[in-house]
């Protein structure tokens, strides 16, 4: 991944092997909050106002001077001005702090998807469902190839996946919309191609980007995202927390009434795995079939909802997929030629919770808010195995 950064990312700590690194970061940029703290923190690093640029309202990013790193910045800023006054930027990933699904992509006999498509019912009012992810497969010649062979991905269009980013991501965002298209007939779902290099993005390009998806005319209601990062890790020296730009862009979602669903994280740990344990967003861990918590996907009170993310089935496209992960890393080669695979982590839980929300919003002719207000209480009421508030 850092290869494909092309040196603008860092893992911390400094580590040789990526496995052992809390999380990916920039090299040339630190965050802070837009206010009346940025001059202690301009200050505290010798910068002028000039080295700051704003990816989105209320949030800084303060580009560093050649020679100094990020870990040594905040750690500048914590000795004159205080902490959590600068922050890194860190990479959001797919669905996990180390860059990797809780699976790479199966064979499926199914012929149909898993959970399967629902009837298409009368709405009562227009849904709109932004998925950020890497995209949908690219045609030769531009633009994305068609999606006929899934006739439940009718109402779905987006930008292309960059697959010679993509990695071992390759179909990710095919396969999200094809599971939230699936519950959420009614809804239109657009996919936005924003986590293109090798499952990542910096989270200052990231909320940026989501902030101009969430701008768009039709403003979307749900906002679909299974990618994180983690905050868990030893004793590191500096005050990591939190991912200031989704706290501003948090703010902004508030302000237009978009909800946005994320992603627990595949870590098989307490968290924290930010945005999703921020607070504000919906939190999704994975179920397996029978309904028991999936060993892989994060746990704990800030978990909001928990759907099946193990042994999911959807769209994929025909073809030769290489296998870049152990235990397959170097083994045959995966082809598909049913236009289906199976996939597991909470990154596909995530939009059958977001796909629920769109749905209750189309037939009870309810706001984002107030449709997964009632989805909640239900999940809380319905529990299932250890008492996981739980959507079948």
């Amino acid at each position: 991944m850092i290869t494909r950064f092309n040196g603008r990312v860092a893992p911390f700590p400094q580590v040789a092997d990526l496995a052992d690194a809390v999380f990916l970061h920039s090299t040339q940029h630190v965050l802070a909050r837009d206010d009346g703290n940025l001059p202690q923190v301009l200050g505290a690093l010798n910068l002028t106002p000039a080295s700051v640029d704003r990816p989105v309202a209320g949030l800084a990013r303060v580009r560093l001077d050649a020679g100094t790193t990020a870990p040594q910045a905040i750690q500048r800023v914590e000795t004159a001005a205080g902490t959590r006054l600068a922050v890194f930027d860190r990479v959001v990933h797919i669905a996990s702090a180390s860059a990797c699904p809780a699976t790479e992509p199966e064979a499926t006999a199914s012929r149909s998807p898993v959970p399967p498509s629902n009837g298409k019912p009368v709405p009562l009012r227009a849904v709109h469902v932004a998925i950020i992810d890497t995209g949908l497969p690219p045609r030769a010649g531009g633009g994305t190839m068609s999606l006929d062979q899934w006739p439940w991905m009718q109402n779905v269009t987006g930008g292309p996946e960059d697959s010679s980013h993509a990695g071992h991501y390759k179909g990710h965002g095919l396969f999200v919309a094809g599971v939230l298209a699936a519950v959420a007939r009614a809804a239109t779902i657009k996919v936005h191609p924003f986590i293109f290099t090798n499952g990542g993005q910096l989270e200052s390009d990231l909320v940026g980007l989501i902030a101009k998806a969430a701008s768009e005319n039709p403003r979307p209601d749900i906002i679909s995202m299974s990618a994180g990062t983690s905050l868990h890790g030893p004793a590191i020296g500096v005050d990591t927390d939190p991912l200031l730009g989704f706290d501003a862009l948090g703010q902004h979602l508030a302000q237009q009434g978009t909800l946005l669903v994320c992603a627990a994280g595949n870590d098989a740990g307490p968290g924290p795995f930010e945005p999703a344990s921020l607070g504000w967003p919906v939190a999704v861990g994975a179920l397996n079939a029978d309904g028991s918590l999936a060993g892989y996907s994060n746990r704990g009170p800030w978990v909001d909802v928990y759907a099946r993310g193990t042994d999911v089935v959807n769209a994929f496209k025909n073809g030769a997929y290489v296998y870049e992960e152990p235990p397959r890393a170097g083994g045959p080669a995966l082809v598909v030629n049913n236009w289906l695979a199976s996939w597991t982590g909470t990154s596909f839980a995530t939009p059958i919770v977001a796909g629920a929300i769109a749905n209750r919003m189309a037939v009870h002719n309810e706001t984002a808010a107030v449709a997964w207000a009632a989805i909640k209480l239900a999940a809380d009421q319905q529990a299932g195995a250890g008492g996981l508030p739980t959507i079948p």
